[in-house]
């Protein structure tokens, strides 16, 4: 400690201890990143091989892809060969609902709301 204060003099026992000890964690930290990494790859890989994706899983794709996350997507689909076509057959189906339900919204906003003034039986 006294060798790294000389040419540190910002450096005190509290900072050094704190350095080192975040080095002596660093394997730790980077097995459970790893884990979490590797467990996720499986996740997905999983539902791929297993022809499991459903609609949630594409819906939560899009969701990532909307705030920007698409390298993750990307990735997630590169795992299998078929990943790709599964999401965008399910994709289709989506924007298929998403489209007809747009279109009900409109169709109903175009029609002119019937509005009937007559005596009400409330009393104010």
């Amino acid at each position: 400690m006294p060798f790294l204060k000389a040419f540190n003099p910002s450096c005190n026992p509290g900072s050094y201890e704190a350095e080192m000890l975040k080095k002596s964690l660093s394997p730790v930290t980077l097995e459970m990143e790893t884990k979490q990494m590797a467990g996720f790859i499986n996740h997905w890989t999983a539902k791929f091989e297993n022809k499991q994706l459903n609609v949630s899983d594409v819906i939560l794709l899009n969701e990532q892809l909307a705030v920007g996350n698409t390298q993750q997507v990307n990735g997630i689909l590169a795992l299998h060969p078929e990943a790709l076509d599964m999401y965008n057959e399910i994709n289709k189906g989506l924007t298929a609902i998403e489209n007809e339900k747009i279109a009900v919204q409109t169709q109903a906003l175009a029609e002119p709301a019937t509005v009937e003034y007559g005596k009400s039986d409330s009393v104010y």
